[in-house]
């Protein structure tokens, strides 16, 4: 839709603003290669050069997808760097949540992550110390978001988590005030909202 909407704009004489949330070139959500992955991975990236090419400014969420659109070849000139905007104070006027009815741990340290279930979240290294016997012993692990890469299977085999899939937003903030720690294993981010919810309810990350 992308690429439409910067050619209606060209032959009606008009700008092109084209935002990016994160990387347009991303085929991570089909970890088997099959046809969908590599029409995500070839298309995609074939259509999103197009749109590098023809729009007139692009407005990148992060410095990180800033950066990867420079790598493409598009001028520094072309991009404005434009943060998500987030109300810090109305955010923290949600009330507190009852932590009544949560799947959590009464004897050990609950620890919640939300967010799609894959590598580059992270989600990796969650199972590396998941069997560990002192992790096992001491912390309670919840996950809630979408299962992309197949993780949600390895997940449940382990004693101490919960994996919840994809939960309502009111649901995600009652885990936020009600864990005691989140967990942010994240090896290349751009502006995860997920900080930005963990700091408003006053969680450690």
């Amino acid at each position: 839709y992308g690429i439409l909407n910067v050619i209606f704009a060209k032959i009606h004489g008009k700008q092109s603003v084209v935002c990016f949330a994160g990387n347009i070139f991303n085929a991570y959500k089909y970890k088997q290669k099959t046809w969908k992955y590599y029409a995500a991975k070839y298309l995609n990236k074939d259509l999103a050069m197009l749109i590098l090419q023809h729009a007139d400014k692009l407005v990148p969420f992060s410095h990180r997808v800033e950066q990867h659109l420079l790598e493409y070849g598009v001028s520094a000139e072309q991009v404005t760097v434009a943060p998500i905007p987030r109300d810090y104070a109305s955010e923290k006027q949600r009330p507190n949540p009852p932590c009544t009815d949560l799947d959590l741990s009464d004897e050990k340290t609950n620890v919640f992550f939300s967010g799609t279930l894959t590598a580059r979240k992270g989600v990796d290294s969650f199972v590396n110390i998941l069997g560990d016997e002192d992790i096992r012993d001491q912390y309670y692990f919840i996950f809630a978001g979408e299962d992309v890469e197949g993780y949600a299977a390895t997940l449940k085999s382990f004693e101490n988590t919960s994996v919840l899939g994809e939960i309502p937003l009111e649901r995600v903030y009652a885990y936020y005030h009600c864990a005691d720690l989140y967990g942010f294993p994240s090896h290349s981010e751009g502006f995860p909202q997920v900080i930005f919810e963990a700091y408003v309810c006053g969680i450690p990350i």
